[in-house]
């Protein structure tokens, strides 16, 4: 059986979407979540929808260097820490790109590279969807680790809400 489905993207709706989004929050940093070929949207194309955002995140650091070739000059996040070794964290430092660190074991491996660039680092805790995220009593070590780590500019601390959704803000809140 074949089917005749198809997906039409209207990069123009992106970019509405995205204006509607910063008047209701004008004050707020927006990053596009692009990673995965923009979701199946096209990465570059997409992106380039999305000049209004601050910056945009992605898994590998081939879209990350694939949207420095296209010209993208908004702050990029590579959200697959899992992936870090030395050249990768390189790479990063040569092309202004922030990473996120989720583990003890990752901050190490930065913390022993000498750049000529110190990066951006995004500290992610565990708040409780149990996936990625270092837990309380590790951030905590991570945070006095990086005090002595010249490869690092700047932190910003980041987490995964696990219940946002839910009625019950107890532990959103918290």
């Amino acid at each position: 059986m074949q089917t005749s489905s198809q997906v039409i993207i209207q990069l123009g709706a992106i970019a509405h979407n995205l204006a509607c989004i910063k008047a209701l929050a004008p004050k707020s940093a927006i990053m596009a979540i692009v990673k995965a070929n923009a979701y199946g949207h096209g990465l570059v194309p997409a992106t380039q929808a999305l000049t209004q955002a601050d910056g945009f995140a992605v898994t590998h650091l081939e879209e990350a260097l694939t949207l420095r070739q296209a010209g993208i000059k908004q702050r990029l996040l590579l959200l697959g820490a899992t992936l870090l070794d030395t050249n990768t964290i390189v790479q990063c430092s040569q092309h202004s790109i922030d990473i996120v660190i989720h583990e003890l074991s990752l901050l190490q491996t930065l913390c022993r590279i000498t750049l000529s660039q110190p990066i951006t680092i995004w500290l992610k805790q565990d708040s409780g969807m149990h996936r990625l995220g270092l837990n309380q009593e590790d951030f905590c070590c991570a945070l006095q680790q990086i005090q002595h780590c010249s490869a690092i500019k700047a932190v910003i601390a980041m987490t995964h809400l696990s219940s946002a959704d839910e009625s019950d803000t107890t532990h959103t809140l918290k």
